[in-house]
């Protein structure tokens, strides 16, 4: 039955999945519903009868219009009035809602998460089989529920994919921040109130691919349960936590979310399984506790470094490489043996026995300057067979050395030119692998790489360097060999960028144009007039300008009508200014010679050649 009813008689459904609208576009229906009413009636069910009152009705489908509908101030809205029970009401929502073409995932999420919990015993399965989908496709939407609202924007802005959202989402909150920034390409830049350098994110260039972010989540926030030092089954170690073989972090634990990752246990929550490594790690000290004399605290580290305390958090009397000596046996333990626990590095978590006296005369041979090893076959006071084993190690180091030399040098006259592209594939791929990472995203830079090439795997970086052309290889090659020149690798004050300055030089680039142009775009608004000055008279080729600076004790503020001269002149063609500066050109701009016309070295050229290296290039 179809007839007009009150919007005030009319109340939204508790069970309607779809809880978000967007206010523009209810503004834009509302307008349409002014000038031409409601054209398609809503589905409702009568909730509560008359009894002498109005009947109060609830709707089944259409909450949208009758929202635009009260936002343009209609009195009654045409209803098909419905007998439905709760379990029909549910299956028109759902196929109403949740089944529309372009309904947003987030949406879709949290409809599925509005129904399990308002519909009492519904389970994923059970709802995936009423919206006709299947668990893993409900389960996957739902965790997009658990999305920080920086990723939730983005993902509704279309910067990034449904895929990266899910792989965002199934981290836990506190590291999902991590996660979305690793999606964009960055760029360093500095910032004009602090004056130091930031990395931002290059959102508007695109994102990086979900494998390629997968691979980052795998690599710097999931870690493999399966080396935990503790029980995974414990619950007492951290007990607001619970035990991690049903923590739902794990992988193992949810094969709907995580699919083939529920195989390898991983801990998608590493500041959980961080809260647990400490309580872990103090549980073991106080075991090691002997007499009131605590254990060591050992890393992994040959040297540490502010970097490595400010990174791992260590202590002060946190043990190097070079610090201790490991004792494997029991029987091998000296009087100054004391018992450690791993702090930093692959054994963290572990106990073991060590020696930290430098003067002891059972493992005073680690304090020469090697690096810290087992003292089973160290010891002065070792077994004989453990002396053999000494020995034959020692020997066939004496033996590698020279053999690797030699095969080297046999190699020699095997390798002619010109080489094949495959050993210069091989060249670049072991030439880049080896150049320091500040080196290795100049290069990605320069390129127009995505920076992730950086840890590629070793496959997926020979297949770039088999994809190349020839001429690209060769400029790889060259930017391999000068990347390092003028890098600021280190953050220090100064950089020395005489190398660059030669490198442009050899190859017919203006490096006073480009550093100009760079200071100028840098420069606070209060010295941004000086180094305006300093980029126009480097583009009309002033002899020796003077080089502005930012320092406030010896700016010296230059002259404005000097300026306006400069910036009039410089809207001048080159070519004619280059003319009216030799006298050639008349006043109506006409050459009175037709002497040959001046121009700008190239941006790029090859090196300057010697007489004798252009008749071998010949």
């Amino acid at each position: 039955m179809m007839q007009s009813i009150s919007v005030k008689q009319i109340t939204p459904s508790p069970t309607n999945p779809r809880k978000f609208f967007d206010e523009a576009l209810l503004v834009e229906l509302a307008e349409s519903i002014k000038s031409k009413g409601v054209l398609e009636p809503i589905l409702v069910r009568q909730s509560s009868p008359a009894n002498g009152k109005a009947a109060r009705y609830e709707i089944v489908a259409g909450e949208r219009r009758w929202r635009a509908a009260v936002k343009a101030g209609i009195d009654e809205v045409p209803s098909i009035i419905r007998e439905l029970n709760d379990d029909e009401v549910l299956d028109i929502q759902i196929h109403e809602n949740l089944h529309r073409a372009d309904v947003h995932p987030v949406d879709e999420a949290f409809g599925y998460q509005h129904l399990l919990k308002v519909v009492a015993g519904l389970t994923v399965e059970e709802l995936a089989r009423r919206v006709g989908k299947s668990p893993k496709y409900v389960a996957q939407r739902l965790s997009l529920t658990t999305l920080i609202e920086p990723a939730v924007k983005d993902f509704a802005e279309g910067l990034i994919t449904l895929g990266h959202a899910t792989q965002i989402s199934r981290l836990s909150p506190e590291v999902q921040p991590a996660a979305l920034d690793a999606c964009y390409p960055h760029e360093n830049v500095i910032n004009k109130t602090t004056r130091e350098w930031e990395r931002v994110p290059l959102k508007e260039t695109g994102a990086h691919t979900v494998a390629d972010l997968s691979v980052w989540i795998n690599r710097n926030l999931n870690l493999d349960l399966k080396k935990a030092p503790w029980s995974l089954e414990d619950a007492t170690l951290v007990p607001a936590q619970g035990a991690c073989s049903t923590c739902p972090a794990n992988t193992a634990t949810n094969q709907l979310l995580f699919g083939d990752a529920a195989q390898s246990a991983l801990c998608t929550n590493p500041e959980g399984y961080e809260r647990k490594m400490l309580a872990w790690q103090q549980k073991q000290i106080a075991k090691m506790t002997l007499e009131d004399k605590p254990p060591f605290l050992l890393t992994e580290i040959y040297n540490i470094t502010k970097d490595d305390v400010r990174r791992y958090k260590l202590p002060s009397d946190a043990l190097d490489k070079h610090g201790y000596e490991l004792i494997e046996k029991k029987k091998d333990r000296c009087g100054y043996a004391r018992g450690a626990v791993f702090i930093q590095g692959s054994r963290r978590g572990q106990t073991a026995w060590v020696c930290a006296e430098k003067t002891c005369k059972d493992h005073k041979g680690h304090y020469n300057g090697s690096s810290s090893h087992s003292s089973s076959h160290s010891s002065s006071k070792e077994t004989p067979e453990g002396r053999g084993v000494r020995k034959q190690e020692l020997f066939d180091v004496r033996v590698n050395e020279p053999v690797r030399k030699r095969v080297f040098k046999e190699a020699l006259p095997l390798i002619t030119w010109p080489l094949s592209r495959e050993s210069f594939n091989r060249v670049a791929f072991e030439f880049f692998k080896r150049i320091p990472s500040h080196d290795q995203q100049t290069i990605c830079e320069a390129f127009g790489w995505d920076e992730n090439l950086r840890w590629a795997s070793d496959n997926k970086l020979a297949d770039a360097f088999r994809d190349m052309d020839n001429d690209d290889l060769g400029r790889f090659l060259i930017l391999c060999s000068v990347a390092h020149l003028g890098a600021n690798q280190y953050m220090s004050n100064r950089q020395i960028q005489s190398g660059v300055v030669k490198f442009a030089d050899e190859w017919g680039i203006d490096y006073a144009l480009f550093d100009a142009e760079e200071r100028e775009r840098q420069a606070p608004k209060k010295f941004h007039t000086d180094h305006r000055r300093y980029l126009l008279e480097i583009q009309q080729g002033k002899a020796k300008p003077r080089m502005p600076t930012v320092d406030p004790t010896k700016h010296v503020a230059p002259d404005a009508a000097w300026i306006s001269e400069l910036e009039k002149a410089s809207t001048l063609p080159a070519a004619e200014k280059e003319l009216e500066s030799m006298g050639l050109l008349e006043k109506k701009g006409k050459e009175t010679s037709k002497a040959p016309v001046k121009t700008a070295k190239k941006n790029v050229r090859r090196p300057k050649a010697t007489t004798t290296k252009r008749r071998k290039q010949s």
